[in-house]
C-alpha cells in the first residue's frame, strides 16, 4: 500500500480510515482494543462506529491515532492537517492557514519524485546527489565530485550530472552544481516504478558485495554485515515486516542531518524476503 498516494490524493478522513482498515487488517496492534487504550478511551465501539461512520472521529484524537501508525514525519504531517481541514471547526483564518500549510507539504513532495527510470545510472546519481551535503555550501564542482568517487567513473559522473541538471535535481551556478533550493534533497519521496526500483537494489546489492569484500575485513567496527534464517509464523511475519518499514522510517528520520555537519556517506540495506512462498 502507498501510503503517500493516499495522503495526497484523498481527503484527509478517508485516507486515514483506508490507512488504519489496512493496518488492522495486517496486525494485531491496530485492533480496536489497543486503539481505544491508545486514545484513553474506555469503549472499544468508538472506533469501529467512526470507521463505520455511525460517529464523527473527535478531532483530538486525530494526531495520537495518525501517529500510532508510525508514518514518516512529512506524511504524518500532512495526514494530521488534511484530516483537520476535513473534520475540525475552524474558521476562516484557521482554514486558510491550514490549506496554505497543507499546499507546501504537497509541494515538497511533488518537487522529491523522479522516476528512477529516468536516470541511467540510478545507484551513482542517488549518490552523487547525497553527497552535496559534504561540501560547504551543499554544492561542488565537477573536479571535486570526481576526486571523491574516483576518476575512473569520471564519464559516468558526468553523464549522472546531465541527468540531474536535466530533471531539475541539480542547477548550475559557474563551476558549480547545487540543489535548485537550499536543503531541497531529492529521492526523499521517490515514485518508483517496479522494474525500475528492481535495477536499483539490484545495484546496490552489488554495491554491497564489494564493500563485503573490502571494508568489512578492513573497517568491521564501522560496518554490520549479517544474515540469519528465521522460522516465523507468516500472520506474525507480515507484522514483522510493517513494524520494521515503520521503524525503519523513524530511524532515518532521527539520523539524518543536513549542511555542514556531515562528513561522510553511509550506505543502509535491509533486505527481509521469504526463502519459501
Amino acid at each position: 500500500m502507498n501510503t503517500i498516494d493516499l495522503i495526497r490524493h484523498k481527503p484527509g478522513i478517508d485516507a486515514l480510515f483506508s490507512i488504519l482498515r489496512e493496518y488492522r487488517r495486517r496486525s494485531q496492534k491496530y485492533s480496536y482494543a489497543n486503539l481505544s487504550r491508545h486514545l484513553g478511551l474506555k469503549s472499544r465501539s468508538y472506533i469501529s462506529e467512526c470507521l463505520s461512520g455511525k460517529k464523527k472521529l473527535n478531532q483530538k484524537h486525530v494526531k495520537p491515532l495518525i501517529e500510532l501508525l508510525g508514518l514518516p514525519p512529512s506524511e504524518t504531517e500532512m495526514l494530521v492537517k488534511k484530516t483537520l481541514l476535513d473534520i475540525a471547526d475552524l474558521n476562516p483564518n484557521d482554514r486558510h492557514r491550514l490549506s496554505r500549510d497543507i499546499s507546501s507539504i504537497e509541494k515538497s513532495f511533488s518537487q522529491s519524485e523522479i522516476d528512477f527510470s529516468a536516470l541511467r545510472n540510478p545507484r551513482l546519481s542517488v549518490l552523487l546527489s547525497v553527497s552535496l551535503y559534504l561540501f560547504d555550501d551543499n554544492r561542488a564542482t565537477l573536479r571535486q565530485l570526481v576526486k571523491l568517487f574516483g576518476r575512473d567513473q569520471y564519464h559516468e559522473i558526468e553523464l549522472a550530472i546531465a541527468d540531474l541538471l536535466r530533471l531539475g535535481l541539480w542547477q548550475s551556478e559557474g563551476d558549480y552544481y547545487k540543489y535548485p533550493e537550499a536543503g531541497a534533497m531529492p529521492f526523499r519521496s521517490n515514485e518508483y516504478s517496479r522494474e525500475s526500483e528492481v535495477s536499483y537494489l539490484k545495484e546496490t546489492i552489488e554495491e554491497a558485495k564489494q564493500a563485503l569484500q573490502k571494508t568489512y575485513r578492513t573497517q568491521p567496527e564501522s560496518s554490520i554485515f549479517q544474515s540469519h534464517v528465521l522460522t516465523v509464523n507468516r500472520k506474525q511475519y507480515q507484522q514483522l515486516i510493517d513494524d520494521m518499514k515503520q521503524s525503519i522510517s523513524r530511524m532515518q528520520s532521527n539520523i539524518e542531518v543536513s549542511g555542514n555537519e556531515t562528513d561522510s556517506l553511509v550506505r543502509f540495506n535491509v533486505q527481509v524476503y521469504p526463502i519459501f512462498d
